[in-house]
């Protein structure tokens, strides 16, 4: 259970869900076992923003900070920790 400031984070974290449960979970296993980098999630995650949470605009990033980067860490990392630390 999360202690959420606002429903901006709610809503992120409930994305992030919706993203995991469809893109995620099932190609896990596959990346594991193969030893591979997972180009096609790595675009999805960077398709949602989830590149450059922590980094200022100015630089090219989203300006969210550090806590949507843990956020977005450890819902990713409930499925595949691997494809978690991507982003």
């Amino acid at each position: 259970m999360y202690l959420l400031d606002s429903k901006e984070q709610e809503m992120f974290v409930e994305q992030l869900r919706r993203m995991v449960v469809d893109k995620v979970w099932p190609r896990a296993a596959e990346i594991d076992e193969k030893e591979e980098f997972p180009w096609d999630l790595k675009k999805i995650f960077q398709d949602m923003g989830l590149l450059g949470l922590a980094v200022p605009e100015e630089y090219g990033g989203n300006k969210q900070g550090h806590l949507y980067t843990c956020l977005a860490v450890e819902e990713i990392a409930v499925a595949c920790v691997s494809s978690s630390l991507i982003v």
